[in-house]
């Protein structure tokens, strides 16, 4: 795995310069995963918003404005859905399955639309170094928190089974300190440290 960065792409505003945590880094590929079952067609448009409106709830890293389309499906839903189906007439029932599927046919563009931004804005975090924010080909650490036994080109920390959360910030710190230096030059044209950091 080597780190590279992506022009087109910034770090969003809400995170700023904190490191992500292993419990965020768990939730942002369970975003993933459940966007990648919605526009599989796996799972259906409300359990979708439901879900990702709940993930996202536990993250800074992801604007709201783009969680926002889930959290509204989410509350309204609720209205849609039947608790206890023995307590209703089959007509009332089959009144409301028809709603929902008017209600999801509905919102489903948006929501597909949602997804697929949602997944690389996901990807994009996940694919950071936990230190230095730059860029790599891949995850640093799997969904179940494995390293990859990589070292990130930027700053030069080693992704392994030893390293924890307070490794991250120790390591900024230490990098901070000496400057910044790119650890593998070349450093990629136009790459430069987050600016906050220099704050």
């Amino acid at each position: 795995m080597t780190c590279r960065k992506n022009p087109l792409t910034q770090r969003p505003e809400s995170v700023g310069c904190e490191l992500l945590s292993m419990a965020e880094r768990k939730a942002l590929f369970a975003i993933i995963a459940t966007a990648e079952q919605f526009l599989s067609g796996e799972i259906a448009l409300i359990g979708t918003a439901e879900v990702i409106a709940r993930l996202g709830a536990q993250l800074r890293a992801v604007d709201a404005e783009l969680l926002s389309p889930f959290a509204e499906i989410a509350d309204e839903s609720y209205e849609l859905g039947i608790r206890n189906p023995a307590l209703w007439s089959p007509s009332f029932i089959a009144e409301r399955a028809l709603s929902r599927e008017e209600f999801e046919a509905r919102e489903r563009p948006e929501i597909t639309s949602s997804c697929e931004a949602l997944r690389v804005i996901c990807l994009q975090l996940l694919n950071e170094c936990p230190v230095c924010t730059f860029p790599c080909d891949g995850p640093p650490y799997n969904s179940l928190s494995e390293p990859s036994y990589e070292k990130c080109r930027a700053c030069g920390f080693f992704f392994d089974d030893l390293d924890t959360e307070f490794d991250w910030g120790e390591w900024r710190r230490r990098w901070i300190a000496k400057g910044m230096p790119f650890a593998s030059p070349p450093a990629p044209i136009g790459w430069e440290p987050p600016s906050c950091f220099s704050q």
